[in-house]
């Protein structure tokens, strides 16, 4: 693999990363979720080495990054091993967002970063600590067993399952 080919033996090589996403990925040293902060540290502590970058902005969803030059120019620039993908919050869950805006987005963006040999990988957010709206959780296409809308908020397990 050309990627690999400047590498001298004994010397791992630098994984390169892209994180697309919005706060959930940790936009700010404020945040605690500070994802590539987190993965950079756990790489070092076995001795690996990690370049993260990072584009988000407050509640993006892919759509945006799909759309927008930064993102998709870090793309097309191919200086990626992985380009990370976050989605806006609870729209994994919900079918009609899902099919109408996540998914044309996601097959966007793979296109892209497929193209320029990168490799994509998904981020998954949580589900909220008390579920989504019912009328959010109701509307998950999900077995009903593991559905639990209560009629005010569904539970944090329905709304997982369901991103």
């Amino acid at each position: 693999d050309a990627t690999w080919s400047n590498v001298t033996p004994g010397q791992p090589p630098v994984m390169r990363v892209l994180f697309l996403g919005n706060s959930l990925i940790g936009i700010s040293s404020s945040y605690s979720n500070a994802v590539p902060g987190i993965l950079t540290a756990l790489c070092q502590s076995f001795g690996d080495e990690i370049a993260c970058t990072t584009i988000a902005n407050s509640s993006w969803e892919l759509q945006d990054h799909a759309t927008n030059a930064p993102s998709t120019n870090a793309i097309i620039s191919g200086n990626y091993d992985f380009v990370v993908l976050q989605e806006q919050s609870d729209n994994p869950s919900l079918p009609t967002i899902r099919a109408s805006r996540f998914f044309p987005a996601s097959r966007t963006l793979n296109t892209l970063i497929t193209n320029h040999a990168e490799r994509t990988m998904f981020y998954q957010t949580w589900g909220y600590l008390d579920g989504d709206t019912s009328a959010n959780c109701n509307s998950y296409d999900i077995p009903a067993q593991y559905k639990n809308c209560d009629g005010g908020f569904g539970s944090v397990t329905a709304m997982a399952r369901s991103l």
